[in-house]
């Protein structure tokens, strides 16, 4: 999907919301059903297995499916993003350009959050903490210094926000089917920092719930009980992209290690 602003943003969140949505579905239900084959007393132990692998082994592909939707979503975000380098001036901007340059000393947080309201990105913010950064004062208050590194935590670079996004996806897709949690949050704050001012607070739709087997599954994991399914996704990235995990590489050069 080409993003030409707002709307296709907002397209491509959903769009992951209901793959992650769909993935969590798909998973529970093939745990029940493997639940289910092992309570079969009509099966061997090793028709159980048979049958459990098989189910395993097509959730494994949809989780494969799911990840290269999801970094191709991200792929496209970075596209767009980072081919944003021109600061837009509207009128709104420009009074809170002026109103900032105007303050000086121990700067209030509720003025700082007006200020930051009136940026329509990540360009314009960056401009407004960097003019806050050169007007505080030595003596400013700790609330100032908080709010002023609050509003600077939401300018992002992002050759580093999506290369880091991509790398979780990978990560918690790749060998472990109780990470869905995780993925959540990863894309999650993706959407954080790119919707942040976005007007349309209903816009911002990327409202998938954290899977609480998940949390469960890891925290008995943890402490010995029991141990987290796992479906490996024998894919890896030469060149940046995804091929097969057994393709024989000519050169080492060749394989992305993230």
């Amino acid at each position: 999907m080409q993003i030409t602003g707002t709307a296709d943003i907002n397209k491509a969140f959903k769009s992951m919301s209901s793959d992650i949505k769909e993935l969590i579905n798909t998973r529970d239900t093939v745990y029940k059903e493997i639940d289910r084959i092992n309570a079969d007393n009509d099966l061997s132990g090793e028709g159980k297995l048979h049958k459990a692998s098989a189910v395993h082994e097509a959730y494994a592909e949809s989780k494969k499916t799911v990840m290269i939707r999801l970094l191709t979503a991200l792929d496209d975000l970075d596209a767009w993003d980072s081919n944003r380098t021109e600061v837009t001036i509207t009128t709104k901007f420009t009074d809170a350009l002026q109103l900032a340059k105007g303050l000086i000393g121990d700067i209030s947080a509720p003025m700082m959050n007006t200020l930051a309201k009136s940026c329509a990105d990540r360009l314009q913010l960056d401009c407004i903490c960097r003019i806050l950064r050169a007007n505080i004062g030595v003596g400013a208050s700790n609330a100032t210094k908080h709010a002023l590194e609050t509003l600077e935590s939401k300018v992002y670079d992002p050759t580093e926000l999506y290369s880091k996004a991509k790398a979780d996806v990978y990560d918690c897709l790749k060998d472990n089917d109780f990470m869905l949690h995780r993925l959540t949050a990863v894309i999650s704050n993706v959407c954080s920092k790119v919707n942040v001012f976005n007007e349309d607070e209903a816009a911002k739709a990327f409202d998938v719930e954290a899977p609480l087997t998940d949390l469960q599954n890891e925290i008995e994991s943890g402490i010995g009980v029991a141990k987290s399914g796992s479906s490996p996704i024998k894919m890896i990235y030469v060149n940046g992209k995804l091929v097969d995990g057994d393709l024989n590489l000519t050169t080492n050069s060749d394989l992305i290690c993230i």
